[in-house]
């Protein structure tokens, strides 16, 4: 298949001239052709109209089963009324132009199922990196409603045994609860909550399983325990000191994946409680964040939201890391794609290059100019070469 007359941004090498086109064969990209003034006839073509392509975006922290409008505490006790209700909000990511997405913990296991379903083409889904269950000490009572999501260790022995049984269970990578929660009343998040040698447990059984370990951590210690500890990406980073950043940078291997629209309060009919826990974690983490970014450190791409949420809807990532941490629209843009890719060790895709997955999706403006063309529905969305999303797609 061919797609013609599109808008290939200067982001990803293109001229922005509208007349660029791209070759796919058997899911991946072909031939990318800067300037396509005619085509085989016969060949199937899909006209652009003059629209931008870019790589399909990558959410590296979400949770699709996190209980909200789509699930309820009865879910966790019924699993395949929690895999059904799984299905659907994993394919809304597609409706987003999010192609690829990294599930930081789920309910019962379901985004390793929903992700294999997909990758058999039985379920509407994007590519999913699966964590299966949290990984974390013990923090909560058994009657919270978020417990199901948690695998509970104490112990760098049991901290093995918790990170193997989510392995042998086919999660794509370790997640751990390095600090304190923002989202539970009682989580503490300045806190440390995990001992060095279970981190170093966890990242150690990861690591002879050819994968890593991402860490929740909002509190400074935390983060730095973590960076000293070989965990590959630090979620939240939320009370980074110039200390820990200074670590950070001299650290190979080692990245962020910020979640700022997860501090989003909706307004004056959220509890103080939120405002006042939330306004305040969020001040830090773009303060931090401004300076990672300066030092020219990868920044990934997570919102540790759901695709039903007001915030994946309306865009609240790229918002506020473009109005609230001075980030250039075409930075945001590669976070979103490429860095991000490199980040989870996904080589075939991010950009668009030949021998790269055709995951790719079209907006009517150049996202690359205004970041903020992502928080609108794209024209088209395509998986692995076959168009599955986007307004064009569904008309």
């Amino acid at each position: 298949m061919l797609l013609y007359h599109l808008n290939f941004p200067a982001a990803f090498g293109g001229d922005g001239a509208g007349k660029a086109a791209v070759r796919i064969e058997a899911g991946k990209i072909a031939e990318v052709v800067p300037r396509l003034e005619a085509f085989p006839e016969g060949e199937p073509a899909f006209d652009c109209g003059g629209r931008t392509l870019t790589p399909g975006l990558i959410d590296l922290h979400t949770h699709f089963t996190g209980l909200g409008e789509s699930f309820s505490p009865s879910h966790c006790k019924d699993p395949m009324k929690l895999l059904a209700s799984a299905i659907g909000p994993a394919g809304q990511y597609l409706d987003h132009g999010f192609t690829t997405i990294r599930d930081c913990g789920s309910v019962g296991r379901a985004a390793n199922y929903v992700r294999d379903l997909g990758e058999q083409g039985l379920v509407r889904a994007p590519h999913i990196l699966s964590s299966g269950l949290i990984l974390s000490p013990t923090e909560i009572e058994q009657a919270d409603s978020i417990y199901e999501m948690y695998a509970f260790a104490d112990g760098p022995y049991a901290f093995r045994a918790a990170a193997r049984r989510e392995l042998a269970e086919h999660a794509d990578f370790i997640k751990l609860m390095a600090s304190g929660a923002a989202f539970h009343p009682q989580g503490v998040p300045k806190e440390p909550i995990i001992a060095p040698d279970e981190l170093r447990e966890a990242v150690e059984t990861a690591a002879r399983k050819g994968t890593y370990v991402a860490a929740h951590a909002h509190a400074d210690g935390a983060i730095r325990a973590c960076i000293e500890a070989g965990v590959r990406t630090v979620e939240h980073a939320t009370y980074l000191s110039d200390e820990t950043l200074s670590l950070l940078e001299r650290t190979e291997g080692c990245c962020l994946v910020p979640t700022l629209a997860a501090m989003f309060v909706s307004g004056p009919d959220e509890s103080g409680f939120w405002h006042e826990r939330l306004g305040a974690m969020l001040d830090a983490c773009c303060a931090g964040l401004k300076k990672a970014y300066r030092e020219g450190l990868p920044i990934g791409f997570g919102t540790d939201c759901a695709p039903f949420s007001r915030q994946y809807r309306e865009g609240t990532e790229f918002a506020y890391r473009k109005e609230n941490c001075g980030m250039a629209d075409a930075d945001i843009l590669r976070q979103a794609t490429e860095v991000s890719a490199r980040i989870a060790g996904l080589a075939d895709r991010g950009e668009i290059r030949p021998g790269f997955r055709a995951d790719l999706a079209l907006w009517d403006g150049d996202p690359s100019a205004e970041i903020m063309e992502l928080a609108k529905p794209p024209a088209a969305v395509w998986l692995d070469g076959c168009l599955t999303g986007g307004y064009l797609w569904n008309n």
